[in-house]
């Protein structure tokens, strides 16, 4: 455990708290948290994960955007919606397909099966994030898959309290859910 670590997971767990309660300074602890783990990532050599926390930050920008404005310039809230199956089908080939190029790509610089688990969890966490950009109820259940495996990952690697933040983040996962849910069938009434 290291200092950057220790306050990744501290963010990261503000982040989640705040996601789950709508709020969009959950955004900026995002940025605090991913800014931590890029360095934490690239030390252990995750090379994959740590672009990924430059993804975070820059996603988090339009995060914020998006749940102030719901993206439009009348400045309304963004309200929580649903994807069909239809456009979970094609989001799940779309991002199979990318993690698929992303860990051949990154095999030739590093050995092993971890690159592919690598790349798939960070294509994954990609699109799963522009989902909760967008406020789709789904992505909480995504979440439970990606950061399962994540806490995995990160256990193999060394990494003990940030395999503890995302196994806490499987539980909260499975809450967030829960709560956007309730407010998705109490907005279509």
């Amino acid at each position: 455990m290291n200092l950057p670590e220790i306050a990744g997971v501290i963010f990261a767990v503000a982040y989640l708290l705040l996601a789950m309660r709508e709020s969009p300074l959950c955004w900026f602890a995002g940025v605090i948290s991913s800014l931590c783990f890029l360095k934490v990532f690239f030390d252990v050599r995750l090379f994959a994960e740590a672009f990924l926390q430059l993804f975070y930050v820059a996603i988090s920008l339009h995060g914020f955007y998006r749940w102030k404005t719901g993206g439009s310039t009348e400045g309304r809230d963004l309200s929580i919606s649903r994807y069909t199956a239809r456009q979970h089908f094609v989001r799940a080939g779309w991002t199979l397909l990318f993690a698929f190029l992303l860990g051949a790509a990154l095999s030739l610089r590093e050995e092993g099966a971890v690159v592919y688990v690598d790349a798939l969890i960070t294509v994954a966490s990609i699109s799963t994030t522009l989902l909760v950009t967008e406020k789709i109820l789904e992505n909480w259940l995504y979440w439970i898959a990606i950061n399962f495996a994540s806490g995995l990952l990160a256990a193999s690697k060394g990494l003990s309290l940030t395999a503890l933040l995302f196994f806490g983040y499987v539980l909260l996962s499975f809450a967030g859910y829960r709560q956007w849910k309730k407010a998705y069938d109490g907005q279509c009434q």
